[in-house]
């Protein structure tokens, strides 16, 4: 089996993974391999196991979004089974009347993340607007002191190659914090639900 065969089959096997995480997951895999090489193919293959076993690993993450969005649908159906027609009416109307709070949680929680979000990118606009400013104001003293403009224009062209070369790294530490507030609302919602299957 190569290369192509593995992933090929490590995609069908994560069929039940929602399009976008299992496009990620052989996307991992697939560079892996690359980064070994086309020489340790084989190496890489022998040291994952079979893509039936790697599948199952995936799909039995529990530190995954979707496993935890999963969790929340089984507490929900839970509760759901506990409570009567009189206590499920209940239920929605104090969900109603809270939603002013509730509602105000996850607006604030929204506002984290697009602050979060728009931060990393604010930051790199920053360096690559400033690198843009400070070739402009080399250009013009170029004709006055070339030193200064040498300068200016050095350190533009460093500005915008710092923002290219963080982009990366900082939009990956953007999505992982995104994430990790995502999963911790998931798991607080897991927990109340838990409790109020145990109450009910």
């Amino acid at each position: 089996m190569n290369k192509m065969e593995y992933l090929s089959k490590l995609r069908d096997c994560l069929s039940a993974l929602p399009p976008k995480e299992r496009d990620a997951a052989v996307k991992y895999y697939d560079d892996l391999f690359t980064d070994a090489g086309e020489i340790n193919e084989q190496s890489v293959i022998s040291g994952l196991g079979s893509p039936q076993r790697l599948a199952h690993t995936i799909l039995n993450d529990n530190n995954g979004i979707s496993y935890e969005l999963s969790k929340t649908r089984k507490e929900v159906k839970a509760v759901k089974k506990k409570l009567s027609s009189r206590q499920t009416a209940l239920a929605v109307f104090l969900i109603i009347l809270t939603s002013p709070v509730w509602g105000g949680i996850l607006l604030g929680i929204l506002g984290v993340i697009l602050g979060i979000f728009a931060a990393g990118v604010v930051s790199l606009i920053a360096f690559v607007t400033g690198g843009i400013v400070l070739l402009c104001m080399g250009a013009a003293y170029i004709a006055r002191t070339v030193s200064i403009a040498l300068v200016l224009a050095g350190t533009g062209i460093s500005l915008i190659s710092l923002a290219f070369l963080l982009f990366t790294p900082v939009m990956n530490l953007v999505f992982l914090l995104i994430k990790l507030i995502i999963k911790g609302c998931i798991r607080l919602l897991n927990k109340i639900l838990g409790k109020t299957e145990v109450n009910a």
